[in-house]
C-alpha cells in the first residue's frame, strides 16, 4: 500500500513539474549561470590564497 502512494505522489509532483517547467521556461527556479560563476570564483580565490 505505501509503494502505490508514493508511486502516486511521485507520478503527480512529476507530471506538475514537467508541465510547469513548459508554461514557465522564460522564469527558471534555480540560475545555473550563477552556479558556474560562484563555483568559479571559489576557485580563483582558492588558488590565489596557495
Amino acid at each position: 500500500m505505501r509503494t502505490i502512494i508514493l508511486l502516486t505522489i511521485s507520478n503527480i509532483f512529476m507530471t506538475v513539474a514537467w508541465y510547469g517547467h513548459l508554461k514557465y521556461k522564460s522564469s527558471p527556479l534555480l540560475n545555473p549561470g550563477f552556479a558556474i560563476e560562484a563555483s568559479t570564483e571559489a576557485s580563483e580565490a582558492e588558488a590565489f590564497v596557495t
